[in-house]
C-alpha cells in the first residue's frame, strides 16, 4: 500500500493534485492536519532586559519595521484591535516570552508581567498598567528615559532627557518636571485625564498613570477613533478562557534553543496570538500563575501547530467599503468603491465578488490610489446558480438574488455589504386591431421557476423583482416574448404569438 501525504494547506478548491497513484491498488493519502495561529509579536526592540515595561516606540522611534510601518507599540495594539474587528470569529492570548539570562522561576513571572503590561494597553486597563510599570522590581530609569524621548519626538514637548543611560541625573529630573507640565497644559490632563502634581517622582503610580494616557491618546490617533470608538473596539476582544495571558519564561527561544545564559534582545517579546474558535489549543500548559509546563505545550510543538506573524497594518484608521447602488439591473454597471484613509498609494487591494448562496463571481486587485480603490461590475448573469423552485403560483414572490463583496490587503479585510438584483418586466399586450388583451391570465417563465399573474383592464403586465437570468411571457399556451436568451427550453411557439 503506497502513502501519500498532503499538507492541510493544499486542501482548497478544485483540490490537492495526488500524482502516481496505480489503479488496482492500495492508497492511503494522509492529511497532515496542523492547527493554525496567526500573531503579531510586540518585538525585542520594546522590552529591555529585567523590564516587564512595554516601550511605546524603539529607541528611535521614527525607525521602520521591515513592512515599512514605524515600529511603535500602540501601531501593534492597534493592529490588533482593528483585525479582531474584521475577523470576529478569532479569540485571542496574550503570550510573554523572556531570553534564557536568570533563573527559570524569576523568567516565568517577568514573562507573565511583560504580557499584563500589553494586555493592560489592549484592554485599557490603567490600573493594571500602573500596578506593573512603577515597582523598580519590573522597570528600569532607561524605561521612563525612553518614553520621555518618543514623546518629545513624536509631541514637540521640552522633555527630551538628554540620552538613554539608565541614569537618573539632573537632565532626566528636568525632563520629567516638563513632561509634567505638558501634560498638564497640552496633553490629556488639559483634557479627560486627571492633571499630575507639577513636581514629582519619575517613577510613582501617577506618573506612570499619565504615561498611559499619552499611550492612550496614541493609540487613538493610530485608530482614527475617540474614546468611544476605541472603547467599542476593545469590547470585541474575546479572550481565550481560562487564561487570557500567560507567561513562557525562557521556554520557547526564536534563537539559541537550548543555550542557557544567552542574552537576546529577540527572544525579549510578547506576541498576541489569534486562533478561530476551532484552532484554540489546550491551555492545561499553564495550570495556574508562576506555573508553565512546556514539555506539554501544544501551540509552540511545530508539529501541532504553524504560527504565521502579521506585520503591523499599514493603515489602522476605519475603512468603509460600499455599492453605488442598492438595486442592479441587467444592463446596468454598478461600482464598488472602499474607503482606506492612511493607506499609502499602490497597495495591491483585492475585490472578490460573491453571488450569495452561489460563490464567488469576481475576484480582482486594484492599486490603492488617492486613499481609496474602486472596480465596476455588471456581471450578474451566472447560469450555474440558477435554483427553478418550479410553479410559484401569484403570491410567491421570484427568489432575491444578491450580490456581496469584500475587499482585502495591507493585512486588512473590510466587506462592503449587498446589492440586490431586481429586474422588471412591463409590456403593453394588444392585438392588431389595438383591443387591449385585458385580464389575460399569463405565466412568468424564469430559470428560477414560473409566476402565474394576469393583464390589468389594460392590457398591461408589470411583473416586479426578476432574477437575472430573463424571462418569457406565455400567453394562451404560446410564447409571446422573450427577455435576454434564457438558456434552457421553452414552453411555446413565439412565431404565433401575439403582438406586443
Amino acid at each position: 500500500m503506497s502513502t501519500k501525504t498532503i499538507r492541510r494547506d493544499a486542501l482548497v478548491a478544485p483540490g490537492p493534485l495526488v500524482t502516481n497513484l496505480v489503479t488496482s491498488s492500495k492508497h492511503r493519502v494522509v492529511i497532515a492536519w496542523h492547527r493554525h495561529a496567526t500573531l503579531f509579536e510586540f518585538e525585542d526592540a520594546l522590552f529591555r532586559t529585567n523590564s516587564a515595561v512595554m516601550m511605546p516606540a524603539s529607541e528611535h522611534p521614527k525607525a521602520l519595521h521591515a513592512s515599512g510601518k514605524l515600529r511603535t507599540a500602540v501601531g501593534l495594539v492597534a493592529s490588533v484591535l482593528r483585525v479582531v474587528e474584521e475577523h470576529p470569529s478569532r479569540s485571542l492570548l496574550v503570550a510573554g516570552h523572556t531570553d534564557t539570562t536568570g533563573g527559570d522561576e524569576s523568567n516565568i513571572k517577568l514573562s507573565e508581567w511583560r504580557a499584563s503590561c500589553v494586555a493592560a494597553v489592549l484592554t485599557g486597563d490603567a490600573d493594571l498598567f500602573v500596578k506593573v510599570c512603577h515597582s523598580w522590581a519590573r522597570m528600569r530609569v532607561a524605561d521612563y528615559q525612553q518614553i520621555l524621548t518618543w514623546l518629545a519626538q513624536t509631541h514637540g514637548w521640552d522633555c527630551d532627557p538628554g540620552g538613554i543611560d539608565d541614569q537618573h541625573g539632573n537632565a532626566t529630573q528636568r525632563a520629567v518636571n516638563e513632561f509634567r507640565k505638558a501634560y498638564n497644559e497640552r496633553g490629556p490632563g488639559s483634557r479627560d485625564a486627571a492633571k499630575v502634581t507639577p513636581w514629582g517622582a519619575a517613577s510613582n503610580e501617577e506618573t506612570w498613570r499619565a504615561y498611559f494616557h499619552c499611550y492612550e491618546d496614541a493609540l487613538r490617533e493610530e485608530l482614527g477613533e475617540d474614546a468611544a470608538g476605541v472603547a467599542a473596539l476593545r469590547s470585541k476582544l474575546q479572550f481565550v478562557l481560562p487564561r487570557q495571558k500567560v507567561g513562557c519564561g525562557e521556554h520557547h527561544p526564536k534563537e539559541a534553543e537550548n543555550h542557557d545564559e544567552f542574552c537576546s534582545q529577540t527572544n525579549r517579546r510578547v506576541e498576541v496570538l489569534l486562533f478561530e474558535r476551532s484552532e484554540v489549543p489546550a491551555m492545561t500548559c499553564h495550570p495556574g500563575p508562576g506555573q508553565c509546563q512546556h514539555q506539554t505545550c501544544e501551540l509552540y510543538d511545530r508539529e501541532r501547530f504553524r504560527r504565521r506573524v502579521l506585520p503591523p497594518l499599514l493603515s489602522a484608521k476605519r475603512w468603509s467599503a460600499r455599492w453605488d447602488a442598492d438595486l442592479a439591473r441587467a444592463e446596468d454597471t454598478r461600482t464598488m468603491t472602499v474607503e482606506t484613509p492612511g493607506l499609502p498609494d499602490g497597495v495591491p487591494l483585492t475585490f472578490t465578488v460573491t453571488q450569495q448562496g452561489h460563490g464567488v463571481v469576481l475576484e480582482q486587485a486594484v492599486p490603492s490610489g488617492g486613499q481609496r480603490a474602486e472596480l465596476v461590475f455588471d456581471d450578474w448573469d451566472h447560469p450555474a446558480s440558477y435554483v427553478d423552485a418550479g410553479d410559484l403560483g401569484r403570491d410567491r414572490p421570484f427568489e432575491e438574488v444578491r450580490f456581496s463583496f469584500v475587499v482585502e490587503g495591507g493585512g486588512r479585510r473590510v466587506e462592503g455589504g449587498s446589492i440586490v438584483y431586481r429586474d422588471r418586466l412591463h409590456l403593453q399586450i394588444e392585438l392588431d386591431d389595438g383591443t387591449p388583451l385585458g385580464h389575460q391570465p399569463v405565466r412568468v417563465l424564469s430559470p428560477w421557476g414560473t409566476r402565474r399573474t394576469e393583464t390589468d383592464e389594460h392590457g398591461t403586465l408589470d411583473v416586479d423583482g426578476l432574477p437575472p437570468g430573463g424571462a418569457s411571457v406565455v400567453l394562451r399556451e404560446r410564447t409571446l416574448v422573450h427577455l435576454d436568451e434564457l438558456p434552457h427550453d421553452w414552453f411555446g411557439d413565439d412565431e404565433e404569438a401575439a403582438t406586443g
